[in-house]
């Protein structure tokens, strides 16, 4: 407070433990100096925090990121170096300078054939991505793309952001020329969930989270087989929902213990490719290879990768392949708050079901509650950050108070319409308070 003789402090007991009533008591005694007459003017001295945006140079085209409520879940973390999310795949391309290979972890390649894995041997310890069709010199290296989605190297001035930027990744190859089989990948989930499997070894730490951006058309016995004991050991299992815009059985997004992710558009639309049905369970940004919102980028889903004359790059791809690593890379930033979370935990929460928190941890894109296109809606990260916090286990977490989130952050409106629609929510806890919106800003 400012006196007229000069400035003042009314200091409040700090060793009082409860937040809420540090606060209340700040603001009564703000209150009481406004309205002394010789009080000029009292605030409370406000808390200022760094804005968690990160340098990377491409990030400005990462549109997906805030789709979700990203940059907010980083005002509360940016991940944990204590999880690890393993990514069954095509491999991954180590050498890539947006990947920090001090954050992968050891892996390992199942496909069984010398042809399919063009490595000259059948299982072996090494994951590297030896490309899936290089005769034809187009290889996807589709396994890149999605690690980098999950944790790219974050904040070092090149490339794209990753979701999560302290986590580890644990590449485990299962896709090869032609792709892979039903055998190897539930190998590769048993391995990643540090369970007996044909390599002989486990990692020296299982992965918490696995990532499989893939799949086929059926039920697979051998696969909910792996995927059970998974599960039971404590592994949260997130799949990609598939890309034949059907509500066909898809395995292993459809089997039981699996998250099922469809992917949504910039414009918040089932993105026209994706399944739906009723096992999807969540809705992330996939993409489309158009430019609907105006910013002459393309609105798929920019991340690393490589090509077959061994040059890194970075490309667009669309697909639920691409809209799973962004479940994936939440879920890693909810066990950085909350390490304790269980596969059930997740479930309830994505259900709103769970006890301990009323926070929702998705938003509705169709129907109000669960539809068979985005499941229970659309993931929300800085919700599910603040919701893992009150899940029982989490230990001392500060609180984050009312937080104001509008998406998306600005309309445009070049295609003739009159009318656009924003969504605003509270991503924080307690109760926030909207006292006006202005609806004639000059332009």
């Amino acid at each position: 407070a400012k006196a007229r003789g000069g400035p003042l402090q009314a200091k409040i007991d700090p060793s009082a433990t409860d937040t809420h009533l540090l606060r209340a008591a700040t603001l009564a005694v703000v209150e009481r100096l406004q309205a002394d007459p010789a009080v000029a003017w009292a605030q409370p001295n406000y808390i200022r925090r760094a804005q968690l945006t990160p340098d990377d140079e491409l990030y400005d085209r990462q549109w997906h990121y805030e789709q979700i409520n990203l940059p907010d879940a980083w005002e509360t973390t940016t991940g944990s170096n204590d999880i690890i999310v393993a990514v069954l795949d095509t491999g991954i391309l180590s050498e890539h300078p947006d990947i920090d290979p001090a954050r992968l972890v050891d892996g390992y390649d199942f496909v069984s054939t010398a042809f399919r894995g063009q490595d000259e041997d059948g299982i072996d310890p090494n994951p590297e991505d030896e490309g899936d069709d290089p005769r034809n010199q187009s290889s996807s290296f589709h396994g890149t793309h999605v690690a980098g989605t999950i944790g790219a190297w974050t904040n070092n001035g090149i490339g794209v952001a990753g979701v999560d930027w302290n986590v580890r990744i644990m590449p485990v190859r299962v896709l090869g020329v032609l792709g892979g089989t039903a055998s190897e990948v539930s190998q590769g989930i048993l391995f990643a969930a540090g369970l007996t499997n044909e390599s002989g070894t486990v990692p020296d730490e299982p992965a918490r989270v696995i990532n499989m951006s893939l799949g086929g058309a059926g039920t697979s016995p051998i696969e909910q087989a792996a995927i059970n004991d998974a599960r039971n050991a404590g592994t949260i299992i997130i799949a990609a929902a598939g890309n034949d815009s059907s509500s066909d059985m898809y395995s292993p997004a459809g089997l039981d213990g699996v998250i099922s992710v469809s992917a949504s558009t910039v414009t918040g639309t089932k993105a026209s490719y994706s399944n739906y049905g009723e096992k999807v369970d969540v809705a992330a940004p996939g993409g489309e290879f158009w430019d609907a919102d105006g910013d002459d980028n393309l609105d798929a889903v920019l991340s690393t990768l490589g090509n077959d004359e061994g040059d890194f790059i970075y490309r667009y791809y669309q697909g639920t392949s691409m809209a799973s690593p962004h479940m994936a890379g939440v879920v890693a930033l909810m066990l950085a708050v909350n390490p304790e979370l269980t596969p059930d935990d997740i479930d309830m929460l994505l259900a709103g079901t769970h006890p301990d928190t009323s926070i929702r941890i998705t938003r509705d894109l169709g129907l109000p509650g669960r539809d068979d296109f985005f499941g229970h809606g659309l993931i929300d990260a800085a919700a599910a950050v603040i919701a893992a916090s009150e899940v029982t286990g989490a230990g001392d977490i500060d609180p984050v108070g009312p937080r104001l989130s509008v998406l998306p952050a600005s309309l445009d409106f070049r295609e003739f319409q009159s009318a656009l629609s924003v969504e605003v929510t509270n991503t924080g806890t307690g109760t926030l308070n909207v006292t006006s919106v202005t609806t004639d800003s000059p332009w």
